[in-house]
């Protein structure tokens, strides 16, 4: 998220009391250079309530307990999955399913990919994913060092998705390149976290302390 796009502020709801809320980044929280994750923490320990409306990202709303994310995930009606990205005028040219849908339509397209990442099929490829991380280390042997998460988180999960879906190999740079921007654009440059939650409401994320969106 740019220092540009992360300074988008929204004009505050008519029906969101000011005590909820809070001109807080949830791409850059304070101390997030050092711990992004305890920097999200700190909503926990400090003075925020479980549930804010922040101003940065184009505005939105913050859940931060996993109770009340919890009841957010399963509650589709007020809490649409058509729309998840923070701010909304990042979304994706075309909707991602079956992530973007909600039920019904969301179990029918699960319904197509469920017998690929079944126990049985999943297992199946145990093999096969041990065999490229073995090869993704000893390519980076000779480097003597490497930035984990391009070097190798990010090739492992795609190539392996890549021989479910029977894609040839060779065809992965352009599907990383895709998946870093998280909108399947590849011209865009790589942008983390983009999707904060569902809108509608309220604000859905999937873990504690972790921020979600609502323009309502």
């Amino acid at each position: 998220m740019s220092s540009a796009q992360s300074a988008i502020k929204a004009a505050v709801p008519a029906h969101v009391p000011p005590e909820l809320v809070f001109d807080f980044d949830i791409y850059n929280p304070p101390g997030a250079e050092i711990d992004f994750h305890g920097a999200l923490k700190r909503l926990h320990d400090e003075n925020y309530p479980d549930i804010f409306w922040s101003t940065a990202n184009g505005g939105h709303w913050v859940a931060t307990r996993g109770e009340d994310i919890h009841k957010i995930f399963a509650d589709y009606q007020n809490f649409s999955s058509r729309s998840l990205t923070v701010p909304a005028s990042s979304a994706p040219p075309f909707p991602l399913f079956p992530i973007f849908a909600d039920p019904p339509e969301h179990g029918l397209y699960r319904a197509l990919l469920n017998p690929s990442f079944s126990p049985k099929a999943v297992a199946s490829l145990e093999a096969r994913a041990r065999a490229l991380a073995v090869k993704l280390v000893e390519d980076l042997r000779p480097r003597g060092r490497c930035d984990f998460v391009i070097d190798f988180a990010q090739h492992l999960p795609i190539e392996v998705f890549m021989s479910i879906v029977d894609v040839p190999a060779g065809d992965s740079g352009g599907t990383a390149d895709a998946s870093a921007n998280g909108d399947g654009v590849e011209s865009k440059p790589r942008r983390r976290g983009r999707r904060g939650g569902r809108r509608r409401s309220g604000a859905k994320t999937s873990s504690e302390a972790t921020a979600a969106s609502s323009s309502d």
